[in-house]
């Protein structure tokens, strides 16, 4: 059994780095420490690391922005932490005339501080909504030849409030087979050009939606090596001790 099981999580890793590129779809992969101690009326918070992204919308274009997160999980219900978000890769464009052409780069990326709350967390689904609260900036560039170097033009600095709902089937007690959805709110502090400041608020508001994968490094810990343990137990402890533990464990 454990054999299959770290056949499964290598041979699914390949599938969905290869998904991104040649399907267009958006994956991200949760990591979650070992499940947490008891301690009274608290628990012990559980590491979260968050590695993917999300697709989107900048000026009505799909674009695919990638993040990482990394927080802490309170009592099942609730994660704080920082997020990171990149547009990657950056838009391009071509601009002017057929006489002087322009070539256009834009740059977008944020990160903040974000919050989500567990809605549902059973057997087969899980359930989360979540805020972000961020800063970030979009930085414009051009160039008159695709020979030349892109040189900055313009730069905006952004407040960016996000919000998303996430939902998960587990296939298994260790991986979760998920969707995302949200929608991001841009605000330009650019006090100096307010035409601008307008445009960027107009192109950077959007949806953003991702297909995910979830591993729950706990559930997988205890498939690989609980059964090993349980017989470990049973050779080197006591009767009693042996039925204790075994109510515990479940």
């Amino acid at each position: 059994m454990r054999s299959l099981l770290v056949s499964l999580v290598f041979l699914t890793a390949p599938f969905l780095a290869l998904s991104q590129d040649t399907v267009g779809v958006s994956t991200s992969i949760n990591l979650e420490s070992i499940p947490e101690e008891e301690y009274g009326f608290f628990y012990k918070p559980k590491l979260v690391l968050g590695l993917g992204g999300h697709n989107s919308l900048v000026g009505g274009e799909k674009v695919r922005i990638g993040g990482l997160r990394l927080g802490l999980e309170f009592r099942k219900k609730w994660r704080f932490g920082i997020s990171f978000n990149q547009l990657s890769p950056p838009i391009q464009r071509i601009g002017g005339t057929e006489q002087n052409t322009i070539f256009y780069r834009v740059e977008f990326g944020y990160a903040g501080l974000f919050g989500e709350y567990i809605l549902l967390n059973n057997r087969r689904w899980e359930f989360s909504t979540g805020l972000l609260l961020g800063v970030g900036s979009t930085d414009i560039a051009q160039r008159f030849d695709v020979k030349e170097d892109f040189i900055p033009t313009t730069s905006s600095d952004l407040t960016v409030v996000q919000i998303s709902g996430v939902g998960y089937y587990k296939v298994w007690k260790w991986l979760g087979i998920g969707a995302s959805l949200g929608y991001r709110n841009v605000s330009s502090d650019n006090q100096k050009d307010q035409q601008l400041a307008k445009i960027v608020d107009r192109a950077f508001d959007g949806p953003n939606w991702a297909i995910k994968t979830k591993i729950y490094v706990g559930e997988l810990w205890r498939a690989l090596f609980k059964k090993k343990d349980k017989k470990k137990r049973k050779k080197n402890v006591e009767p009693k001790t042996m039925d204790r533990g075994t109510l515990e464990s479940q």
